[in-house]
Formats: structure tokens, sequence, C-alpha cells
């Protein structure tokens, strides 16, 4: 799929799930400051290891301090991108499970005889989880992409 595809469908989702469209900013930021810690992790190390044992021109307690905060920042990033898509997974769950009541109580009575309401209930209910389990495994996916 070509990225201006891609982008055609995010346009296309985005005028149903209003805080999707608030949280990708977010999170591809994140994504961003999280995967920018990566290649530095090893250039970290091997910095710190050769100036702190063989010229002594870093105090060895920098190391952890340097190696801990470095997996902070990471960890952080991720844990924000993460936090970002499932708020907007919540919120538009919540949205769709509305949505989808509003037309079954404007739906033909006829067509809902044949079901109890807890069985409607039960049928919206798993609609939504699985959107909403789709949605953030296709984020999740794009993201690691």
């Amino acid at each position: 799929m070509s990225l201006a595809a891609f982008f055609r469908r995010l346009g296309k989702a985005r005028k149903h799930l209003p805080a999707t469209a608030a949280a990708l900013p977010i999170a591809a930021f994140a994504t961003l400051v999280a995967a920018a810690t990566e290649p530095m992790i090893s250039w970290l190390v091997r910095e710190l290891i050769d100036r702190t044992f063989q010229e002594r021109a870093i105090p060895s307690w920098t190391i952890p301090t340097f190696v801990v905060g470095l997996f902070g920042i990471r960890g952080g990033g991720w844990l924000a991108a993460q936090r970002a898509l499932c708020c907007a997974t919540a919120r538009d769950s919540a949205t769709l499970r509305l949505s989808l009541f509003e037309a079954t109580l404007q739906a033909d009575g006829t067509s809902l005889s044949s079901r109890s309401a807890p069985e409607l209930g039960n049928i919206i209910a798993r609609d939504v989880q699985t959107g909403a389990a789709l949605l953030t495994q296709s984020m999740l996916l794009v993201q690691c992409a």
C-alpha cells in the first residue's frame, strides 16, 4: 500500500474517529522520540566504556546514570505512544458504541424482534470491541513498520 493510499484511508476514518485524529500526532511524536534513542544506545555505551576505562575522562558513576536516563527516555516514549493509542481507542469505542446503539434504537422493530435485548447488547459490544482491537493493532503495525 502506498503512503498516499494510507493517508487517504486515514482521512476517511478520521471523520468517524475524532479521538484517534487527536492522538495520532502524539503517538507519532512519542514514537519518533523513542526510535531516536535506539541508535544512541550502542553509541552511548561504547563512548562511555571507551572514555571511562581507557582515557579516564569520565567518572565511572556516569555510566549507569546515562544508561538509565536513556532507557528512561526510550521507555517513556513508548509508554506515551501506547497510552495515546489506548486512550483514543477507548474514546472511539465509546463513540462507535453510541452510534451503534442509536442505529439500533432507530431500526425497524420487526427486524429486532427475533433477538433479545441482552443478545443485541452483546452483539454491539462484541462488534465495537473487535473494531477497537483492529484499530489498535493496525496503528501498532503502522507504528512498528
